[in-house]
């Protein structure tokens, strides 16, 4: 007993595994909208790549791809910071969530954004080497 209490508190500790552990629980992980143009560059860039193999133009438009989704992901970071400056967890003991469910959902739309620049920035990383 002592030892899944032990990870649950690690699980809350920290303010993103929080998250995590809420969003898991309340809301439909399924329901996710990416930002299109996004997603529509990079695999542009991709194809290219392909297509012409690297260059100077596509390390250009590579590196300016990855400068906008830093910018968003860090973005989405500090707005994930907020949102947990603003409703700290305050758990009852009895399992409930002490969260209205407005801000579930803007905490999973925030933390899912997080996430998704999070997975593209490592993608651009490993595709394209910078």
């Amino acid at each position: 007993m002592s030892a899944r209490l032990n990870s649950d508190y690690l699980r809350l500790k920290d303010f993103r595994t929080r998250v995590e552990s809420v969003l898991e629980e309340k809301l439909d992980p399924k329901s996710q909208s990416l930002p299109p143009d996004l997603v529509d560059e990079y695999f542009e860039l991709q194809e290219k790549m392909e297509e012409e193999g690297w260059n100077k133009k596509l390390e250009f438009q590579v590196m300016a791809l990855k400068d906008v989704v830093t910018e968003k992901l860090n973005n989405a970071e500090a707005e994930l910071g907020q949102l947990g400056r603003r409703y700290p967890f305050r758990g009852r003991g009895d399992g409930a969530v002490p969260w209205p469910k407005e801000f579930l959902m803007e905490l999973s739309a925030a933390y899912r954004e997080l996430l998704f620049f999070n997975s593209l920035k490592a993608d651009i990383d490993k595709k394209f080497c910078c």
